[in-house]
């Protein structure tokens, strides 16, 4: 698809008469044989001229040749993408929503998947795949080899401030009574827990 065939080289100018050691000359005609022809097949006629041998010495009878229009390979590297944990990402916004396939001036459209690619998936690396359809240019005249992008998920940042206690000199505070033990990260309804330390937390700070 998208590479016209020299009809003329494939299949020879010339055909041998059998008779005198003639040849008459021979030109083809398929209308499968441009440029934007799909994939499938088409007729190969044939007209039929003077060549050593004259052709109206000739009745010729031709049968139809047929010409097979196979898709075109195209090769294309799905980008990669980065999301911070708890915000998945729109990776039809991140990474574009058709692909040039070189041929033809015409695109493919593509669609993305990730395992990774929800707000509960953790830190760490994920495979980006593909599937391929119709752009301006159609899907079937086409055998596209996809390589996987990587989407990149990344830590969520948290800001959280320790709240203050009180105690009497002469009698530490239970930290983790006074403050918690958790607190909330504001994402998927998630907290995190917490363990204190102070050099004031004893029975002798002044």
């Amino acid at each position: 698809y998208g590479t016209p065939v020299n009809l003329a080289t494939a299949l020879g100018t010339t055909i041998s008469t059998g008779v005198n050691s003639q040849n008459l000359n021979i030109t083809y005609a398929s209308t499968g044989n441009t440029a934007t022809s799909h994939v499938g097949t088409y007729a190969i006629t044939a007209t039929v001229a003077n060549g050593t041998g004259t052709a109206s010495d000739y009745t010729v009878n031709l049968t139809n040749g047929t010409l097979t229009v196979n898709p075109a390979t195209v090769n294309y590297t799905i980008a990669n993408a980065t999301q911070t944990y708890g915000t998945p990402v729109n990776l039809a916004t991140a990474l574009g929503t058709t692909f040039n396939t070189g041929i033809n001036g015409e695109n493919l459209g593509i669609t993305y998947a990730s395992t990774g690619n929800t707000a509960t998936a953790h830190k760490g690396t994920y495979s980006i795949t593909g599937t391929v359809a119709s752009g301006t240019g159609a899907s079937t005249d086409y055998t596209v080899n996809l390589t996987t992008g990587t989407l990149t998920v990344n830590p969520a940042a948290i800001n959280y401030t320790i709240a203050n206690t009180t105690q009497t000199y002469g009698t530490p505070v239970n930290l983790a009574t006074a403050l918690g033990t958790t607190f909330n990260t504001g994402i998927n309804g998630e907290n995190l827990a917490i363990t204190y330390a102070s050099t004031g937390n004893t029975a002798t700070a002044h």
